[in-house]
């Protein structure tokens, strides 16, 4: 099951509850988040300004969905490319008409192209830096 904003409701601040009250009320008895069905969240969410569903499953989701690997990083940096995707892809999918493999293989490599571009902004602003977890995970053994 698919986790939500009403999960974690208790910990948002009141201001937070009021914002996410007058955006859940637009739906009425819509209540999308709760689905199983990715295309009904990925439809809603991908437009929805507050993030209803928890943003973990959402990626998963938005991943399962797409048939590749969605990361933060790349829903953050990069939401209307990300955005202009998914909307693609719901009308291949209303329309029964799916991918090839050629298709699936560019989607990667433009995610893979799109996630080093990030990584090589970051790093040139000095706010990134890389890790390499086999060399730290041997020394604390």
């Amino acid at each position: 099951m698919v986790r939500n904003v009403f999960d974690f409701w208790d910990e948002l601040s009141e201001k937070l509850k009021d914002e996410y009250r007058e955006a859940k009320a637009k739906y009425g008895n819509n209540h999308w988040w709760k689905s199983d069905e990715a295309i009904i969240v990925i439809k809603h969410q991908i437009d929805e300004p507050y993030q209803f569903v928890y943003l973990p499953d959402y990626l998963a989701m938005l991943g399962e969905f797409l048939e590749r690997p969605v990361c933060h990083a790349d829903y953050s940096f990069n939401q209307a490319t990300l955005k202009e995707e998914v909307k693609l892809a719901i009308k291949r999918s209303e329309e029964g008409i799916g991918q090839s493999e050629e298709q699936r293989e560019e989607l990667h490599r433009d995610y893979v192209r799109r996630i080093e571009d990030i990584v090589a902004t970051k790093l040139s602003k000095g706010r990134a830096r890389i890790v390499n977890l086999s060399e730290s995970s041997s020394r604390n053994n």
